[in-house]
């Protein structure tokens, strides 16, 4: 599955982020149980990924939805002592409430086009191929402001910033053994247009579930906060078991005066680290001024809904 138009194996709906503060403080503790996270996903294993993906954008009274749905096909193999995970993007619709509406070439150029994490055996994060290439097709039906954005982009190597920062989520469960009656942090960051926004990362397990297809799969909890000793001041800071090559505290050029907020609850599989659903929230809220004495505050809210399940066998004559 995938972040922005995917992401990682994943893999990441609430009123999360205060909510699920809430939950880590009020709820009572799960079953004292350790649980170990390894990952090891199935190689030579094709699944169907499910993403629906909502955009609202607000500014002042002004409100504009947009909605993605996306049907991919994740492959996952190894070459090299490296492992491909795969994601084609076999059908994708857009669309924007209340109007018509014309999908974007940036958009519409994911369709039949192939986006590739490349990870070492310990579950890192080595590249992301693909989008250079998505660019390509776009770019020529482009024009005027969006245009040169998506060319900045490309140029400063941007393009896979929201995929890798989804991954660290996986990266720092990979090789923990962690509680589930216990609450968790850790330093994260995100990316956005302008930049990249550090926050915390609170983090409770539990409940385990009985999926249809993938067997006993573990809620894993998470809400995006500022300070998360503020938020709960008991909970224990974690670190990285494997070398991620995204450092949370030096990512690069930071989005100045952006505020990140929301969560994401998965449900996934600790023996291979595959997320088998996730419903995510992110809020990014960006201050503008207007004037000397007036100023605004754009907020985009991006909701996902993703799900993975096994890719049909092929028929047989």
């Amino acid at each position: 599955l995938r972040g922005q138009a995917s992401a990682g194996l994943e893999a990441p709906m609430r009123g999360l982020g205060a909510a699920l503060v809430a939950f880590a403080l009020s709820a009572p503790p799960v079953a004292a149980e350790s649980v170990g996270f390894y990952f090891a996903p199935p190689i030579g294993s094709k699944f169907v990924a499910r993403e629906i993906q909502t955009i609202e954008l607000r500014l002042g009274g002004n409100r504009e939805l947009h909605t993605i749905a996306a049907l991919s096909t994740v492959r996952i193999f190894k070459e090299a002592g490296l492992i491909f995970v795969a994601h084609r993007v076999d059908e994708l619709a857009a669309s924007k409430a209340g109007e018509k509406f014309e999908t974007p070439p940036q958009v519409a150029a994911m369709k039949g086009s192939e986006i590739v994490d490349v990870l070492r055996d310990d579950g890192v994060l080595v590249r992301v191929d693909g989008y250079r290439q998505i660019a390509a097709k776009a770019l020529p039906k482009m024009s005027g402001e969006a245009r040169s954005s998506l060319e900045k982009f490309v140029a400063e190597g941007r393009q896979d910033d929201a995929d890798r920062a989804l991954w660290f989520e996986v990266e720092m469960l990979a090789g923990q053994t962690l509680d589930l009656d216990r609450d968790y942090w850790y330093d994260a960051v995100w990316s956005d247009e302008k930049g990249w926004m550090r926050h915390q990362t609170l983090m409770r397990l539990g409940p385990w579930v009985t999926h249809p297809t993938a067997g006993r799969l573990l809620t894993v909890n998470i809400a995006y906060v500022a300070n998360a000793r503020a938020q709960i001041a008991q909970a224990t800071r974690l670190f990285p078991k494997v070398k991620s090559r995204l450092d949370p505290l030096l990512p690069g050029a930071i989005a100045p005066g952006l505020k990140l907020e929301g969560g994401a609850t998965w449900l996934v599989d600790p023996a291979t680290l595959m997320v088998w659903k996730i419903q995510s929230r992110r809020k990014v809220s960006e201050p503008r001024q207007i004037s000397s004495d007036l100023g605004v505050t754009l907020v985009t809210e991006t909701r996902i809904e993703k799900t993975l399940e096994p890719a049909p066998s092929p028929a047989k004559n």
